[in-house]
């Protein structure tokens, strides 16, 4: 089977560029939604813990449920975002996230077929990778004929 050229690396950092700024506004807004609902659901706790046990029992108890929300907002909710972002859209019809389509790209497995959620996830998962390395996962695009960042050659996909 013939592919399409490979995507030039100009056109695949633009469009990382463009996800990656759709995927920060959400997550901005997500963050500005989950603090207004903190500080209100904060306030009714405090309350109602400092009416059982008193005003210092609601800071020992208050103080541990808060930090726990905030790791798992910070940490977890952002990993969900980037992955089901980029897994959805490049397993839809579109083949590819938003950036992307606006440069005319599509993300296929080595058959040159559209993505399953499952190998799509698993991309998206591979890609955090290569940025959380440091962005080191992107230099093997420039140095093989597929240009294939480590994410595409551990999910198996080529960006063309």
């Amino acid at each position: 089977m013939t592919f399409p050229e490979p995507a030039p690396l100009n056109k695949r950092a633009m469009a990382f560029a463009l996800d990656l700024l759709i995927v920060l506004m959400g997550l901005f807004t997500v963050w500005v939604v989950f603090w207004i609902l903190v500080a209100f659901a904060t306030a009714v706790l405090d309350s109602i813990i400092s009416a059982i046990a008193g005003h210092e029992m609601s800071k020992i108890i208050l103080k541990p449920v808060l930090l726990v929300l905030w790791s798992i907002v910070a940490f977890l909710f952002p990993v969900l975002l980037f992955g089901y972002y980029h897994a959805r859209l490049d397993a839809s019809v579109i083949q590819g996230s938003i950036g992307k389509m606006c440069f005319g790209l599509r993300v296929v497995d080595t058959e040159g077929k559209r993505l399953t959620m499952k190998a799509a996830w698993w991309r998206a998962m591979n890609k955090l990778l290569s940025i959380l390395i440091l962005f080191g996962g992107f230099i093997p695009a420039f140095t093989n004929p597929q240009r294939q960042a480590m994410h595409d050659k551990m999910s198996g996909t080529l960006v063309v």
